[in-house]
Order: structure tokens, then C-alpha cells, then sequence
């Protein structure tokens, strides 16, 4: 039995506060022989949790006082734990803690870099509660900005998009070249990278992840791109040819995106269901152990690229605590620090929050005027502007961040938006609106209450509810649907992200155009397809949200501001954020 747990059992008896006892009768309490609880009670005593005055002269009682409450004791060991890193025992006494908000408030904010010694080495690690619930780590299946920022440590692409300069940036590729217009690419594959299984990346690998997508994306734009491939032809272990049934001078944005992340795919084919959290990748970091609120990586020695400085990374869920929406802040300290460096990133999110109209399901809403008239009900700035969880603001445009893009197109009218409702006999109808939801409970159901709110003065009734995001896709869903907001966090490669947003079935906006505007919306994804560059593609892409926006088949609500705050030991190094605003983990080390 542990030390807590004899406390426990004295607490429990006696409660927290002084009492006159017998030794004979915390001896029979704690099921123990008399000498032996005199050995628990001064070890009580040394830690502090109780003061305990044996009695002067025989059978005269002891004074025992109990210092510490069940929730202060609880916290003492905890917070013992995770100064030690023992997160896993810190972890089991959580589960059961009646944990108070100053507490956890507490927790929150240890982020705690340690380097413990070896036979052989020190190994350096950073501990942190930053863990939500993960769906999934691989990669075809991953939505959320933490599956997303985790999966950037394990896997690699075979090309980024870098956007600042409009190329190509090389990962696990060498090089490549195009010929025919487009219609044949030859693909050059670095050698000698190897996954965390010790397994070989080759050409054939490549070929099976395509042959992998190729099946799991039926839908949208990735799907479109792949089924133009009409043979892969292999020349090596490192040099393959893909061909094309048309000119596609875009076909490398395929390869560019978190989608197209490469796995093992014998690792995957073994125990699909293990890959889910236990995934086997070519990047810097491995996973070494991942259970529910708790997962482990560790520096991959053989990664082809610059091996991380910062061996381990442990990050933990506080259990039956609800992270609330805040903005990033970082505090990294080690046992021995003493200064402080600050460093902040003050952006705006490439995307945006958005409405859009379910005219795919019969109702007074499929009114051609109706999306027009919705936008002019919503006064964005006095309904957002105050938001209480992000700072915000309302660009044109989902993707460009150019000063040339200018303020939202979609202003408002409510006087206008009133007086039409009222003609065409709408007020006091009803709608019901449906709000996405992500796996870690992230969802829209405060911009829900606004738009309710704001919708009421012009007799509209909004029903609102929750939905995640992969179930709202089925029928069953959309069919109650005459309303959905949703999000989007644009990836590295806008155009490639754009094109997915435009066409997946998870961004509701294709799937709920009538089918007048999904034929017009697809000459226009055709036209951009067939772009002679990545430019010129970007310019079509602006046409067609600009259509979007104007037709109001999108109903733009608004974009995120972000603030990133680290507050750090002065010798730590490298301190950098990715595009999901977390730590660059492989760029971390310190500095004597």
C-alpha cells in the first residue's frame, strides 16, 4: 500500500483535523502491527501531511493532527509526479482526483523540459498537458489541427508547396520532371530514407499510397486528379513514371497535402485498426506509446533529415477537464531556470467561419432571394466583433491575405433583409440549423446562439444543433438540415486546400448547391484544372470563390486573428511555430 493511501485511510477514519487517539487504535485502523504503524507515521510526519505527538507515559493517547484535506493531498502528489515526469502515475491519480479549477489551472501551465541520464546518454524531453482526443494519426483519415500538427512529426509528403515563392519545395522526393504537356511525370525518389520500422522507402511504397488513396478519396477534387492516372510505371527501387490520360500541369499539388502524407503501407495492411494510433511514418519523430490521453514520441535516429535535439515528447490529457477555447501560451521552463525570454506571433488563420444554405433540401428556404437576404440579416462585426474566444476579422477571401483583397464583399442590409421576410410571408417560419463538431468537442455552438439571436427581431425561429462532422455527411443528417456553419483552416498549399475545401463532402458546400449552380461550379473546377501553371490556377480560383461569395453560396461569417505566446527558458533554442500555431518540436534544443 502506498503512503497516500494510509493517509487515506487515517482521513477517512478521523477526518482533517486533531484528535486525542490510541497508537493501539490507528494500528487496528490501518491493519497494521503497532511498530509498523509507527514506522507510517513517521513517514507521514516527514512529509508533512500530518503532525502526530505520541503520549507521554503508558496509556496515555497520542495527539494526531491531519494537515492535509483529500483534494490538497491529491494535488501535493500530482504536482510531485510531474516535477519528478512520472506523468503516468500523476495520469492514474487524476483519474480519481477531485481536482479543483486553481489546480488545474496549474496543470495547464507545466510545460517542463528535462534531460535524464543514461548509461550511455542524457536525453532530453519536453512534457506538457496538450493532448486532445485523437481520431485517428493516419494521415487519409486526420481532421483536427492536433491530429494534423502530430502527424507533421511522423510523416513526410513527397513535395510542399512553399507559397512565399510559388514552387515546389522537395521532401521525399529528389527530384521531378514533366514532359507531353503534362501527361507524363517522372518522379525521383531520395534513397535511402527509411521508416520507424526499420523498412525501406521505395518507388513501389509510393505506388501502393496512391493505389490507397485512388480508393479512399471518391469524392472531390484529389479524387478527380487521381483517376486521371492511367498507368504508374516503375523503373526502380527510386525512379517511377506516372502517366496521365490528359494534360494536368497541376498533378503535383497532389502530392503536397496532409492526405498525402506517406505511410507504410505493410505496416497499415498488418493491422489497419493498430495504424490508427499507432502509425508507422518516415519522419523525425516516432510514436512510442499512445493510450487514451497520453501519447509518447521519441526522436527517430535514422530519419534522412537533421535528427531532432529533443529526444521525447510526452503530452497528457487532464482527465474530466474540458480545455476551453484561449489563445496559445507556451511556458517552458527547466528545474534550474532562472531568466525568462518571451516571443510572440501575432497572424490571422488562413479560412475562415462560414454559413451555407442546404437548397438540396425541399423548403421555403430554397427561395432563389433567400442566401442573399440571410447575409443581409447578419450585421458580422456587431454580432463577432466581440467575440469571447478569438479575436476577428472579415476579409474577402478565404485564401488571399494580399493588401489588394479588401474588406468582405457581403455587407449588410437588415432593414432590407426585414422588409423582405416580412413580403414574402416568411416571419415566423422556422429553420433548423446545424453546427459541426469536431472529435475534441470542438464546435460552433456559440455562433449558433448568435445567429438565433439575430435572426428572432425578423420572426425567423432557428432549431439548432450539434453534429460531428463525419456523421452530418450522411443523408440521414443532411436531410433536417436547412442550415449548416462550419469551418475551415487552410493548409500550405492554398490551392490545393481551396480545392478540397470547394468539393469535399465535409465542407457542405458542393453537396448543398442546386444543381444548376454544381454544373456552372463544375466547368468553372474544370477550367482551373486545365491552368497552363500554379498562377494562373490561383487566379481562377479567385473567380471562383469571388462567385461564390457573390451568389452567396457561401456565406462568409468570419476569420480568426492568432496570438501565440511563449514564455520560455532563456537557453532554449529553436523556438519556432508551425501553420497550426504549435511548438516545431524537431527545432527545439538547449543551450548551455
Amino acid at each position: 500500500m502506498k503512503l497516500h493511501d494510509h493517509y487515506l485511510t487515517l482521513l477517512n477514519k478521523w477526518g482533517p483535523s486533531s484528535h486525542d487517539v490510541y497508537i493501539r487504535d490507528i494500528a487496528t485502523t490501518m491493519k497494521r502491527s503497532i511498530r509498523h504503524t509507527k514506522m507510517i507515521l513517521k513517514q507521514l510526519q516527514q512529509a508533512q501531511w500530518i503532525t502526530w505527538l505520541p503520549g507521554s507515559g503508558r496509556g496515555n493517547p497520542s495527539k494526531l493532527s491531519l494537515n492535509l484535506s483529500k483534494e490538497a493531498l491529491y494535488e501535493t502528489i500530482i504536482r510531485q509526479y510531474i516535477e519528478q515526469g512520472n506523468i503516468k502515475h500523476a495520469l492514474q491519480l487524476m483519474e480519481e482526483a477531485p481536482l479543483q479549477q486553481s489546480f488545474i489551472q496549474w496543470l495547464e501551465k507545466q510545460f517542463h523540459w528535462r534531460t535524464a541520464n543514461t548509461e550511455s546518454d542524457s536525453i532530453d524531453k519536453l512534457c506538457y498537458p496538450y493532448y486532445f482526443p485523437i481520431d485517428t494519426l493516419n494521415p487519409m483519415y486526420t481532421i483536427t489541427r492536433h491530429e494534423g500538427h502530430l502527424g507533421e512529426h511522423i510523416f513526410n509528403r513527397l513535395l510542399r508547396y512553399n507559397h512565399d515563392s510559388h514552387t515546389f519545395d522537395y521532401e521525399l522526393l529528389h527530384h521531378f520532371t514533366e514532359k507531353e504537356n503534362g501527361r507524363v511525370w517522372h518522379f525521383y525518389l531520395r534513397k535511402g530514407v527509411l521508416f520507424h520500422d526499420g523498412s525501406r522507402l521505395t518507388t513501389h511504397i509510393v505506388k501502393e499510397n496512391i493505389t490507397l488513396w485512388q480508393k479512399t478519396f471518391t469524392t472531390g477534387w484529389l479524387n478527380d486528379m487521381l483517376q486521371m492516372i492511367s498507368t504508374i510505371e516503375i523503373h526502380s527501387d527510386y525512379i517511377m513514371t506516372i502517366h496521365l490520360c490528359q494534360t494536368n500541369r497541376l498533378f503535383p499539388h497532389v502530392f503536397t497535402g496532409n492526405r498525402a502524407r506517406i505511410i507504410s503501407t505493410t505496416s497499415y495492411g498488418k493491422d489497419p485498426d493498430r495504424f490508427q494510433h499507432h502509425p508507422i511514418g518516415t519522419g523525425p519523430y516516432q510514436v512510442d506509446a499512445h493510450h487514451d490521453g497520453y501519447i509518447q514520441l521519441s526522436a527517430f535516429n535514422y530519419y534522412f533529415g537533421l535528427r531532432p535535439q529533443l529526444d521525447q515528447i510526452e503530452l497528457y490529457h487532464i482527465p474530466n477537464h474540458k480545455r476551453g477555447h484561449r489563445q496559445v501560451d507556451y511556458r517552458i521552463v527547466r528545474e534550474d531556470t532562472k531568466h525568462m525570454k518571451h516571443y510572440d506571433w501575432h497572424d490571422t488563420e488562413i479560412g475562415g467561419t462560414y454559413l451555407v444554405v442546404n437548397r438540396q433540401k425541399q423548403g421555403w428556404h430554397t427561395h432563389p432571394e433567400f442566401p442573399k437576404m440571410l447575409s443581409y440579416a447578419l450585421d458580422r462585426e456587431a454580432l463577432f466583433a466581440d467575440h469571447p474566444h478569438y479575436n476577428v476579422w472579415f476579409p474577402d477571401s478565404f485564401f488571399e491575405r494580399s493588401p489588394a483583397t479588401g474588406p468582405l464583399r457581403q455587407k449588410s442590409h437588415i432593414e432590407k433583409a426585414r422588409k423582405w421576410f416580412s413580403d414574402q410571408g416568411f416571419v415566423g417560419k422556422s429553420l433548423k440549423l446545424i453546427s459541426t463538431c469536431l472529435s475534441h468537442n470542438a464546435h460552433l455552438g456559440y455562433e449558433s446562439s448568435v445567429l438565433k439571436k439575430a435572426l428572432k427581431p425578423l420572426g425567423i425561429d432557428l432549431h439548432t444543433d450539434i453534429v460531428d462532422i463525419n456523421d452530418l455527411t450522411h443523408p440521414s443528417y443532411m436531410s433536417q438540415a436547412d442550415l449548416i456553419i462550419a469551418g475551415i483552416g487552410l493548409g500550405e498549399d492554398r490551392l490545393a486546400s481551396m480545392l478540397n475545401f470547394v468539393t469535399d463532402k465535409t465542407s457542405f458546400i458542393y453537396t448543398t448547391l442546386p444543381t444548376t449552380t454544381r454544373l456552372h461550379v463544375d466547368a468553372l473546377l474544370n477550367d482551373i484544372f486545365m491552368s497552363a501553371s500554379t498562377k494562373e490556377a490561383y487566379q481562377k480560383m479567385r473567380l471562383l470563390e469571388r462567385f461564390l461569395l457573390d451568389h452567396y453560396d457561401i456565406i462568409f461569417l468570419y476569420d480568426r486573428k492568432t496570438h501565440v505566446h511563449i514564455e520560455a527558458d532563456h537557453r532554449l533554442q529553436g523556438v519556432e511555430i508551425n501553420r497550426y500555431n504549435r511548438l516545431r518540436y524537431d527545432q527545439l534544443w538547449y543551450q548551455i
